[in-house]
C-alpha cells in the first residue's frame, strides 16, 4: 500500500482544495479498493490494496509520507478514530464519514481516441495562448478536432494559436471527435503521461486512463466555443519572411519603455526593414528601432501592436525565421514557421488601434 500511496500523493496534491468550505474535500477517499482525490471539477482515482472504508485527512497523510516510512499500516479498531502506525511513530485522528465524500455517478463514456505523450506536450504548448477570464469559460479551454486530421486551436481573443498537425507521425489512435478540453486538466497531463493516455467522454466528464491504475476524470465545460474561423484570413495580400530572434529580441526592448497598462506600439514593414516605435506619453519619451527583412512580397505594412500579445506569438514559432503574412493594419497579422516547421502552427495576433495623432504621423 505504501507505494502507491507514493505514487498517488503528487496527483491528489494537485487536486485536493486547500481552502475549501466542502470541508470533505480535504480528504482523502479510500473504498471499494480505490483512493480517490476530488475538487467537483477534477477526480483521480486508482486501485489500492485495502478492501476498508475511510478517510485520510490530505494533510495529515502528507506530512506522514514526507518523512520517507519504510512501511505504514491504517488501525481502525476505535469506532471514532483512526490510527496510522508508520516505523516507529504514530498518528490519530477523528474518523470521518466516508458516505459524505462524493463519488462519479454511473457515466456511459464513449472512446475519442490514444493520445501519446508528444501529443499530449503539444497541447500543454497551447496553455500560454489560453485565457484566464473566468467571464469567458470557452476561452479557458483547448478546442480539439479529431476529425479526418487532428488539430487545437487556443485563443484568448488576442492572440490566436492553431496546431494543424498533431499527430504527423500517425502513433495515435483516434476517433472522431470535436469538443473543448479545461485547462486544468491540460496542466496536469503531462506529469502522468510516459507513453500514451487512453481518453473517453461522457456527457459531463473526460475520462484519462494511465499507469498503475491511475484514472483522472475531468468535468466537461458546457459553453460554445467562438467561431474563430471567421477572424483567420482565408487569404494575404502580403508577406515579409525575418528573423524570429531578432524581432524577439527588439520586441522585449521595447516593452521596457512602453505603457504598462497597453504595451502599445507601432509597426511600419517597409522595402528592405520594419520600423518599430513606442510613444509612452505617462513618461513623454519615444523609443525606436529597427530591422531588415530577408524578403518582401506585396505592400508594406503600418500597425499597431501589443508588444506582450506579439511576444506571446513569437514564441508560438519554433523555427529561426518566421513569415508573418497580413493584409492591412485593421486585420489580424498571423506568423508562421519557414521550412521543416512550416506547418507545426499558425500563430495570430489582431491589431491595436492606433491613434489618430499617430495615424497622422
Amino acid at each position: 500500500m505504501l507505494q502507491e500511496l507514493i505514487r498517488f500523493l503528487p496527483v491528489a496534491e494537485r487536486i485536493v482544495p486547500r481552502n475549501s468550505t466542502i470541508e470533505v474535500l480535504r480528504n482523502l477517499s479510500v473504498q471499494d479498493g480505490f483512493i480517490t482525490a476530488t475538487d467537483l471539477d477534477l477526480l483521480a482515482r486508482m486501485p489500492l490494496p485495502d478492501s476498508r472504508s475511510f478517510l485520510l485527512p490530505f494533510g495529515i497523510i502528507k506530512t506522514v509520507l514526507k518523512s520517507k516510512p519504510g512501511s505504514i499500516e491504517f488501525n481502525l479498531s476505535e469506532p471514532n478514530r483512526i490510527k496510522i502506525n508508520y516505523d516507529n511513530k504514530s498518528v490519530s485522528f477523528p474518523r470521518g464519514e466516508v458516505t459524505d465524500f462524493p463519488n462519479l455517478p454511473e457515466l456511459d463514456f464513449k472512446p475519442i481516441g490514444e493520445w501519446t505523450r508528444e501529443t499530449v506536450m503539444k497541447m500543454h504548448s497551447q496553455l500560454p495562448y489560453l485565457s484566464s477570464d473566468e467571464l469567458r469559460p470557452a476561452l479557458n479551454c483547448l478546442y480539439l478536432c479529431q476529425n479526418g486530421s487532428f488539430s487545437c486551436c487556443a485563443t484568448d481573443g488576442h492572440v490566436l494559436r492553431v496546431i494543424s498537425e498533431m499527430d504527423p507521425q500517425g502513433r495515435c489512435e483516434l476517433e472522431e471527435y470535436t469538443g473543448i478540453l479545461p485547462k486544468r486538466i491540460l496542466q496536469l497531463l503531462p506529469r502522468l503521461v510516459r507513453d500514451t493516455v487512453q481518453v473517453a467522454c461522457s456527457e459531463d466528464y473526460f475520462r484519462f486512463e494511465l499507469e498503475h491504475g491511475l484514472t483522472l476524470y475531468s468535468r466537461t465545460v458546457e459553453v460554445s466555443y467562438p467561431d474563430v474561423a471567421r477572424v483567420i484570413p482565408k487569404e494575404f495580400a502580403s508577406a515579409v519572411e525575418l528573423d524570429v530572434l531578432r524581432l524577439r529580441n527588439l520586441t522585449e526592448a521595447a516593452k521596457a519603455f512602453a505603457n504598462r497598462t497597453t504595451m502599445a506600439s507601432i509597426f511600419e514593414i517597409e522595402e528592405d526593414q520594419i520600423l518599430i516605435t513606442v510613444e509612452n506619453s505617462d513618461e513623454d519619451t519615444r523609443w525606436e528601432s529597427s530591422m531588415p527583412i530577408d524578403r518582401i512580397s506585396g505592400e508594406g505594412l503600418r500597425v499597431g501592436m501589443n508588444l506582450g500579445y506579439l511576444e506571446k506569438v513569437l514564441d508560438g514559432v519554433t523555427g529561426k525565421k518566421a513569415m508573418w503574412k497580413y493584409n492591412d493594419g485593421n486585420t489580424a497579422s498571423v506568423f508562421t514557421d519557414i521550412g521543416d516547421a512550416a506547418n507545426s502552427s499558425m500563430n495570430l495576433i489582431m491589431p491595436i488601434r492606433i491613434a489618430k495623432e499617430d495615424e497622422d504621423g
